[in-house]
């Protein structure tokens, strides 16, 4: 029971690590939306997708917002069902350009 508890409070707190990087990355266009879909979505996360995230968060800002932003293709060996939906959510929230 212990050992699980441990296990819990871990993935807690590698979820509030993930959130706090997601939401401080070094660009205010990358704060807002990775942050917004890391707050709305590391909490419900699986083990599985904390992972895959955590390996989103180490690809360079610029690269990534441009592919995000849908100015770039994204290469295909990034993609997975958490990029997938990062890309979604980051589509959907795009400034309006007028």
């Amino acid at each position: 029971m212990v050992e699980q508890k441990e296990n819990i409070s871990s993935l807690e707190a590698r979820k509030r690590r993930l959130i706090y990087r997601a939401t401080h990355r070094g660009t205010f266009e990358a704060d807002l939306i990775i942050g917004q879909f890391a707050m709305m979505n590391v909490p419900a996360m699986t083990i599985i997708e904390i992972e895959d995230f955590e390996k989103i968060m180490e690809l360079a800002d610029t690269d990534l917002m441009l592919w995000l932003t849908g100015f770039e293709p994204y290469p295909k060996k990034i993609e997975s069902p958490v990029f997938l939906s990062l890309y979604h959510f980051a589509q959907q929230n795009k400034p309006n350009k007028h």
